[in-house]
């Protein structure tokens, strides 16, 4: 499994009124101090977690291997031990154990090896007829967007929304291009292997649940839930995107018996 982003919120109070920014600074040194691949700040009396949970593990920024499920539950008990210092090391009160920190955010992606370049597959990409709940864009490659750096990126948004938010969004990508221009070392095994990601990220407390079926991270490590995302992730890029074909595999290999687009 892929999980590339998780974000987490629960209710913390500051002690002795403490100043928001100066705990923020403590719990900034302290990350920095110990070299943990992870964001934890306060705000308006809640407290925000944001990783990678492969990156945070392995300390690196490789995450083309994705996530085991002992793996997870071997990541949440570390981020436990480290909320439990930053609060006695800050002087602040967090409500919840780490399990049952809700959840803001979750990215799930999929690599898929392909026999041509990415470039080669952009006109397919533009050639799709979304579900209408879904719009198009395709974003040129800029410096400081979306941490496109100088590679093309294909992204589909929802037009569901959540407040101020789109409900969620599919970006699919060079991955091989995206280490090259964060200047991440690529593994040999990859050197020579065209690399497609599809991240599929759904971007608010209320979709995590809509469309996962799971609120906290105590139910995202629940072996059963954990199972089920793949295939649900699987269904939702193809009720939205590829309902024309049965799959994205099936998609791209049509394309590359038959190179409609290209």
């Amino acid at each position: 499994m892929f999980i590339d982003k998780l974000k987490l919120f629960s209710f913390a109070t500051i002690n002795n009124n403490a100043n928001q920014d100066l705990i923020n600074d403590q719990i900034n040194k302290y990350l920095k101090d110990s070299i943990q691949k992870v964001d934890i700040r306060v705000k308006k009396q809640r407290i925000w977690i944001n990783y990678n949970p492969e990156k945070f593990l392995n300390l690196t920024e490789d995450n083309l291997k994705g996530l085991t499920f002992e793996e997870l539950l071997e990541t949440t008990k570390e981020i436990q031990k480290l909320l439990d210092d930053i609060s006695s090391i800050c002087n602040i009160t967090i409500e919840k154990s780490v399990e049952d920190f809700q959840i803001s955010r979750i990215d799930l992606t999929q690599n898929i090896f392909t026999d041509y370049t990415f470039s080669e597959y952009i006109r397919m990409f533009e050639n799709i007829k979304p579900n209408r709940k879904l719009s198009f864009i395709r974003v040129k490659a800029h410096e400081g967007h979306m941490e496109v750096k100088d590679y093309s990126t294909i992204y589909f948004r929802s037009k569901e929304r959540t407040g101020r938010q789109n409900s969620f969004t599919i970006t699919i990508y060079d991955k091989k291009e995206h280490f090259r221009a964060m200047k991440i070392p690529l593994d040999k095994e990859y050197e020579n292997k065209n690399i497609m990601r599809f991240e599929l990220s759904f971007n608010n407390s209320t979709t995590v649940n809509r469309k996962l079926n799971i609120k906290t991270l105590r139910d995202l490590t629940d072996d059963l839930n954990f199972t089920k995302l793949n295939e649900r992730r699987e269904e939702i890029l193809n009720y939205y995107l590829f309902y024309e074909d049965e799959s994205v595999s099936d998609l791209l290999n049509n394309l590359e018996t038959e190179r409609r687009y290209v």
